[in-house]
């Protein structure tokens, strides 16, 4: 042994205990190696993303470790001459060297596994730098692994994108919190919305619960709830596909967890006013409309579960709901030169909205507000006048049904009469089913109506769609009377008008009077007569007609018979208030 001084140095035993040389560092390596290779995408996002940046950290580790070593195992075959340091013996030495590579290891593997980074000011602009760029790469199934492992940061990046809306007039906090603003925005693009509602449902159960907690109306939120709903209706294989309320589907499809989540909570959609504005339903087929109409179902329960009497309140997601609504009928027709004729898509889209109409008076049935107290809200926030304008363009578009005789019948009385006017025997709804009904009749006959001072092709269409359905004719309609029916009262009003007013509106209108009527029904100008023929069928072995006498037109100018005045409301007997007298086209 060689001292200088105090300090002494010897020689190291070759032969000595052996507890971490270079052999066992280069396997313990190459099994880190294989690991961090083959682990999967998430891991690795998780160890890109947390606060200390792990890669850089291991790299200089394995590279110090290694480098000590090397020289550690060189030493001792060489016996060169090392301190005598108390404590630190040759295998305290490997211990030592040992131990650091195992605690590199072990932080490695607890950020990528145990405890993963969550979003926070530290690491902010990684998470945002590795999300903008699955984004970039429009990769769908690494943007589901990005989302699935993003899941966990979601109430944090919602809830530091609260805190930026809160200060975004701040300049210093603002710049605090908007990595969390940016985050989401990011997260709210199309591509990732397209993938997350199929292939992600952990990243919108974190969001929306967040949001729930922490609501907020920011860029961010509204884009992402408006491309979360446009993806989930256009992916076939997102949650409104799979969340029906169907109990043959399973309880947790019936449940429609995922749908209640996002569109069960109207508050909520109503600080980000137009998320149902779609603007694209041109081209929308009938699997789409039912998944949009599933999502409005979910808002109107939602809405019909919270509004009380003392919390009496109008809704903007409903109304965009019922605005798009009002619109989908026509919609259905545009390109087809007999509007909805042998269109089985379009027929089985107005039997969703009829559905939703049933529906919708069901939940508002159930409410502690009576039909007659939601005139406390302005007539065109009134819920039920909604429902009646949209029943009424139901009611429009099946009258484009003109041939052949089946089909105009089939869908005319079968899908869209009777499933406005044949339903709701008892229940919940009757009383708001009864109040639709009211406001129908009411428009049907202005829209007849105006054909006195006004003659258009809406009004014809209506008074044809009544002539098929049988309301104009010589049969015994009950008296008016509290028990009378909308619909009887239509047919006494209706049938009256078209005596006295349709050879005069034949005289000087006749493309236009007859634009309404379907195969089957026609207009005798010497006889004056409708005549409606009822087709051959297995009960009936030839054609059998129906005919209608109209009184005589008055002669002079066509002018002098034109009405200018327009008489009091119509109202149903039993009605309860007045409505605008307006024409509703």
């Amino acid at each position: 042994m060689n001292c200088i001084g105090k300090l002494c140095f010897f020689p190291l035993d070759p032969n000595g205990p052996k507890i971490f040389g270079f052999a066992e560092y280069i396997a313990a390596l190459a099994l880190i190696v294989l690991a961090w290779t083959t682990v999967d995408y998430r891991y690795r996002f998780h160890v890109h993303t947390s606060s200390v940046d792990v890669r850089r950290l291991a790299f200089y580790s394995v590279a110090g470790i290694g480098a000590l070593t090397i020289l550690t195992d060189l030493w001792r075959a060489s016996g060169w001459l090392v301190p005598e340091i108390g404590f630190l013996t040759p295998a305290m030495w490997q211990a030592i060297l040992g131990a650091c590579f195992l605690a590199m290891f072990l932080f490695w593997t607890s950020t990528a596994f145990l405890v993963p980074p969550i979003f926070n000011r530290r690491n902010a602009e990684r998470f945002i730098e590795i999300i903008y760029k699955e984004v970039k790469q429009g990769d769908r199934s690494r943007i589901a692994q990005m989302a699935d492992a993003v899941a966990r940061s979601a109430p944090a990046i919602v809830q530091m994108s609260q805190q930026y809306q809160k200060n975004r007039h701040d300049r210093v906090l603002a710049k605090r919190f908007d990595a969390g603003a940016r985050a989401l925005e990011l997260l709210a693009d199309p591509r990732v919305c397209s993938v997350i509602v199929s292939s992600a449902p952990a990243l919108l159960d974190s969001i929306f619960e967040e949001l729930q907690r922490s609501p907020h109306e920011s860029r961010g939120t509204y884009t992402l709830v408006c491309n979360v709903l446009s993806a989930a209706i256009t992916e076939e294989s997102s949650f409104l596909y799979h969340e029906i309320a169907d109990w043959q589907l399973g309880p947790a499809a019936a449940s429609q967890p995922i749908t209640t989540l996002i569109f069960g909570n109207t508050e909520l959609l109503d600080c980000m006013q137009g998320v149902f504005r779609t603007g694209s339903t041109l081209n929308w087929k009938n699997t789409h409309w039912q998944a949009y109409l599933r999502a409005a179902s979910q808002v109107v329960r939602s809405y019909a579960e919270h509004v009380l009497p003392n919390r009496f309140r109008h809704s903007p997601t409903l109304q965009d709901i019922f605005n798009e609504l009002r619109d989908a009928p026509a919609m259905l027709g545009i390109g087809q030169p007999a509007g909805l004729e042998r269109n089985t898509d379009a027929v089985l889209t107005l039997r969703a909205l009829i559905n939703f109409i049933q529906q919708t008076c069901k939940s508002l049935g159930q409410t502690k507000i009576s039909a007659s107290d939601w005139s406390g809200l302005a007539q065109h926030l009134n819920p039920i006048q909604q429902i009646a304008e949209v029943a009424y363009k139901i009611l429009l578009a099946s009258s484009r049904v003109r041939t052949p005789i089946e089909t105009a019948w089939h869908v005319q009385h079968n899908i869209a009469w009777s499933g406005i006017f044949d339903s709701f025997t008892s229940g919940p709804g009757d009383e708001v089913m009864h109040e639709v009904r009211e406001r129908l009749v009411r428009m049907i006959w202005i829209s007849i109506r105006e054909l006195d001072y006004s003659p258009n092709y809406v009004g014809a269409q209506m008074l044809g769609l009544c002539v098929n359905l049988g309301l104009v004719g010589d049969r015994r309609i009950p008296s008016a009377s509290a028990k009378s029916s909308p619909q009887d009262a239509l047919a006494r009003i209706v049938t009256r008008w078209t005596r006295r007013r349709f050879a005069w509106l034949h005289k000087y209108h006749p493309s236009l009077a007859t634009a309404g009527f379907p195969d089957g029904v026609t207009y005798n100008k010497q006889k004056r007569s409708i005549s409606k023929e009822f087709s051959v069928s297995a009960f009936q072995a030839k054609p059998t007609f129906k005919l209608f006498q109209v009184e005589p037109a008055p002669r002079g100018d066509p002018e002098s018979h034109r009405k200018t005045t327009r008489p009091p409301t119509f109202s149903p007997a039993n009605n309860r208030r007045q409505i605008p007298d307006r024409p509703w086209f």
